[in-house]
């Protein structure tokens, strides 16, 4: 079993390599932080030397981003979680910008290692997955259009809503340095938050 993963897992970083070796490069997972993540960091960390492999993690234990430093050139890939810059379901997101989503329910069978057994089933599993990849890359594709068009503002340089707004409210609203942001004095910030 582990040499078929290890197998599915090189072919999958292979294809990787293959198609976004050319700079840095951002490649969106919706639900990284609480799911995929898990996978593509202990994956990635069987196959290449630790120091090619960081995380940014969250304080609930959840990857924010996962960076491979592939070696060449400084050329690093990033995971992000699509989901922290749009915290909806992907068929909400899907729905939100207009993009054909989900077409079938996730069936739980698929878990069991037996539905590799099972072409029928195995068909069902690649085409809902094919699905879902689809469907994600179509809404950010317009989601990437819709916000550098109207904010010029690259979602790929982000990683949040927070940074979203923060980097629009940058871009377009703080027009000098006198206009930074405003940071209270320690005491005063405590003071603040002991209101809250």
């Amino acid at each position: 079993m582990d040499n078929a993963q290890n197998l599915l897992w090189n072919q999958v970083f292979d294809y990787i390599l293959k198609y976004c070796s050319t700079s840095t490069r951002v490649i969106f997972v919706h639900n990284l932080g609480a799911f995929d993540g898990y996978f593509i960091y202990k994956a990635l960390s069987k196959i290449v030397s630790p120091d090619k492999v960081s995380a940014i993690i969250d304080d609930k234990n959840k990857f924010i981003q996962i960076s491979w430093n592939i070696g060449v050139n400084e050329n690093i890939i990033n995971f992000k979680d699509s989901y922290r810059i749009f915290p909806v379901s992907l068929a909400e997101l899907c729905n939100i910008f207009g993009v054909v989503g989900k077409i079938s329910k996730y069936n739980q069978l698929w878990n069991d290692i037996k539905v590799l057994d099972n072409n029928a089933m195995l068909q069902e599993f690649i085409e809902y997955s094919l699905q879902d990849s689809r469907s994600l890359w179509e809404a950010l594709r317009l989601a990437q259009q819709q916000y550098f068009t109207d904010f010029k503002v690259d979602i790929t340089s982000i990683y949040s809503t927070s940074t979203l707004s923060l980097k629009i409210f940058r871009v377009h609203f703080m027009k000098t340095i006198e206009d930074s942001i405003m940071v209270l004095k320690p005491r005063l910030d405590n003071f603040i938050r002991k209101g809250y």
